[in-house]
């Protein structure tokens, strides 16, 4: 069945139907907001130029009008559609319609749903706000939008998630959701606070998944939090804004995993700064850089051997306790490329600490390499 439904669109046999009628009032108030349409007859001419229009009159069944209509009584069911939309739009004020001359005018509400590309029942949720929403009640809030619809509770899912959620000695999920998941509301709050909470989510199509879900979700709280500015719900302003940092830096706000936000710092060096007590900016500010070098295992230093990289080239090198090493220089450039590297390995004598200087300096022979054994 597919593959013939996508052969015959290789081949330019199948007609591609417009998908405008389902996201229209979307359509509808962007157009308002760029100042295309601003008044109903302007609306019902852009209508006129769509290809949903050009559709409906060739195959109106697929955007639920009656089969053997004139051209005109296609056209009348569009504009009675376009009509039905603006009337939704001043209903929840996202728009204000004059009654003399029906012009058209975007509300600071509908230009926030235009300019964060948010959906028409999204912003009705959001205007569901009661203005006393603690961090909890606004999570619940934003699982619940339109722009998750996409995410998809499989069968194979449910078990992992089950056990995401049940694990409150870790305290990974903050807000725990009662019984098991059974839709994709408790889903998409599920995999938000896994991620916040630095949980290693080990099913690659839930991890997946969740990257998506977070970049919808910096999104309709940017939307949110602004939505929320001018009323004077001061509870749920601050829930709303305190969630956003949270979703864009990936983390709780009381999360030990600060350090995650530095770059180059993931959750197994997070984990080894966390371990040490280096859970806020200001102690790893104040900490020694030998200190951070020893937590983070920088050098690999046991009690076999020490790894030494260069930066440049070197052959036939050799190691005298008290002398220096030299080899001959090949080129001019100091720098040199990964097929030139080498890696000198010195043997570690145990119950001694060896503490090196590098020095390299250019002669016209040789680069010098020096090192300092204290006992």
């Amino acid at each position: 069945m597919f593959q013939e439904k996508y052969e015959k669109l290789v081949h330019g046999k199948e007609m591609v139907e417009s998908s405008l009628h389902r996201h229209l009032i979307e359509h509808l108030n962007a157009e308002i907001v760029l100042g295309t349409i601003t008044d109903i007859a302007v609306a019902m001419n852009w209508i006129r130029s769509t290809y949903l229009y050009v559709r409906a009159l060739k195959n109106p069944k697929h955007y639920g009008i009656p089969i053997g209509l004139t051209s005109k009584e296609v056209e009348a069911r569009l504009q009675d559609m376009c009509l039905r939309e603006l009337h939704a739009l001043e209903n929840h004020q996202l728009v204000i319609t004059s009654d003399l001359a029906y012009n058209v005018e975007a509300t600071e509400n509908g230009k926030l749903m235009a300019k964060y590309y948010i959906a028409f029942d999204t912003m009705k949720i959001f205007m569901m706000v009661k203005g006393t929403e603690n961090l909890a009640e606004m999570l619940e809030l934003l699982s619940q939008c339109h722009e998750f619809d996409d995410v998809q509770l499989r069968t194979n899912e449910k078990a992992c998630l089950n056990l995401m959620n049940n694990q409150k000695e870790q305290e990974i999920i903050r807000f725990c959701l009662e019984g098991k998941i059974k839709t994709r509301q408790m889903k998409t709050n599920c995999l938000i606070q896994s991620v916040l909470g630095c949980m290693q989510i080990s099913d690659p199509s839930l991890r997946q998944e969740s990257v998506k879900i977070i970049r919808l979700a910096q999104r309709l709280l940017n939307g949110l939090s602004l939505y929320l500015w001018p009323k004077n719900f001061y509870q749920a302003l601050a829930s709303a804004l305190i969630l956003n940092k949270c979703v864009h830096a990936r983390l709780w706000e009381n999360s030990p995993f600060v350090c995650r936000q530095l770059p180059g710092i993931g959750s197994v060096l997070a984990a080894q700064l966390v371990s040490a007590k280096k859970n806020t900016f200001q102690s790893i500010l104040e900490s020694n850089p030998r200190d951070l070098e020893r937590v983070l295992s920088i050098f690999n230093i046991n009690n076999s051997y020490l790894n030494i990289e260069y930066s440049f080239s070197a052959r036939n090198c050799f190691y005298n306790k008290k002398k220096l090493i030299r080899f001959p220089k090949k080129k001019k450039n100091r720098f040199m490329n990964k097929r030139n590297r080498r890696v000198c390995s010195l043997f570690f004598v145990q119950h001694r600490k060896i503490e090196f200087l590098l020095v390299a300096y250019e002669e016209s022979v040789f680069y010098n390499l020096i090192f300092f054994i204290i006992n």
